[in-house]
């Protein structure tokens, strides 16, 4: 996903030879690559593609990755997309440092060898940030804000974006659409003093993280009924908004920020900033007013606070398809989201029946 955030660009990081030439490595097999740097600054959209993976002979934390760019396997058509490619140009591996799953770090600077124009493209992580990538079942996911690029020669050709890599057999995850549900705006009737209006969104759930939902990006979904004007989607709009919903009295945006994508000054798309959280009662999101910020031209002066949102999850489904549902074999989560068998004695814990979502003490 696209992040022209220009608060982060003053992040300075040196080349990092992570590369040891008295270190081994022995390939693994063939790891699936989903991109996100493509999709992001040239809206090139692939699936994933099978890519070397090599692990450290004598340290098993230790992993690099052929260059998946300049891969015989990479399905993208460079030159139909104004693009060339350099193999000699680019960095032979990726390397990543799972040590701390919750932190790796790659290669600082990681040349994939695309040139846009004159200026070659590389990957680079935030210095400023710890968690650059997690690592975990055998996937590298990179963090929010973390992993970025620079592709262009002029000040706002920076883009944050999110990278995943499956070793040869890890799971992958599926988002399947888990209902339709009315959403309820509360930022454009604020920013142009009207009523707000709502409309269906979709929503999809994964079958990896409990507990998390993905709502449709309601300012680009194709029902969204709101007359822009002069103003544009920004390419750098996030395709769905990720919302924590396993603790029913703070249900919280999953990333930091969310990008409607609107242009609303000097070409700048919105962002929204999740300050305190929200409730879902009956399956209903609500947050309140003052609960999200929007964040307009990126300074300290900028920050607006909005109008309540309401993201009602029974959307269009039946009041018999609900009940049905809510006749389901309950299913348990301590506060940190994570699934337990059933809670002990006084012990405070989320109880998850069908499409019902509460907080309960044992």
């Amino acid at each position: 996903m696209k992040k022209t955030l220009l608060f982060a660009f003053a992040a300075a990081c040196g080349l990092c030879a992570m590369a040891d030439d008295d270190v081994e490595y022995a390939s693994i097999g063939s790891a699936e690559y989903q991109d996100g740097l493509l999709l992001s600054c040239f809206g090139i959209t692939t699936e994933t593609w099978l890519v070397d993976i090599q692990q450290c002979t004598t340290d098993e934390n230790l992993y690099r990755l052929a260059n998946p760019y300049i891969a015989e396997t990479c399905p993208v058509d460079f030159e139909a997309a104004g693009l060339t490619i350099d193999p000699s140009a680019a960095t032979e591996y990726w390397y990543l440092n799972a040590t701390n799953p919750d932190a790796v770090k790659p290669t600082t600077y990681f040349y994939t060898g695309i040139y846009n124009g004159e200026t070659a493209i590389s990957m680079c992580y935030d210095s400023r940030y710890s968690e650059n990538f997690t690592f975990s079942d055998g996937v590298f996911t990179s963090k929010p804000y973390s992993i970025y690029t620079y592709y262009g020669t002029g000040s706002s050709d920076w883009a944050y974006y999110t990278t995943i890599i499956y070793l040869p057999g890890a799971e992958k995850e599926v988002w399947s659409k888990k209902c339709d549900a009315m959403f309820t705006d509360g930022f454009w009737c604020m920013y142009t003093d009207t009523e707000a209006q709502s409309w269906e969104v979709e929503v999809y759930e994964s079958n990896k993280q409990e507990g998390v939902i993905r709502v449709e990006n309601p300012y680009t979904a194709s029902t969204c009924p709101l007359d822009y004007g002069d103003a544009e989607i920004n390419s750098s709009a996030d395709a769905y908004w990720e919302i924590k919903v396993a603790d029913p009295d703070a249900v919280k945006q999953v990333e930091t920020y969310f990008c409607i994508g609107v242009d609303l000054v000097g070409g700048y798309p919105i962002f929204f900033y999740n300050s305190t959280a929200g409730t879902m009662i009956d399956n209903k999101i609500v947050f309140p007013a003052g609960n999200i910020y929007a964040w307009y031209i990126y300074s300290s002066s900028s920050y607006t606070a909005l109008n309540e949102f309401v993201i009602d999850l029974n959307g269009s489904s039946s009041i018999a398809d609900i009940e049905a549902a809510n006749d389901a074999a309950p299913v348990y989560y301590n506060l940190q989201g994570m699934r337990i068998a059933e809670p002990k004695a006084g012990q405070v814990a989320i109880m998850r029946q069908g499409n019902k979502v509460t907080k309960i003490v044992k």
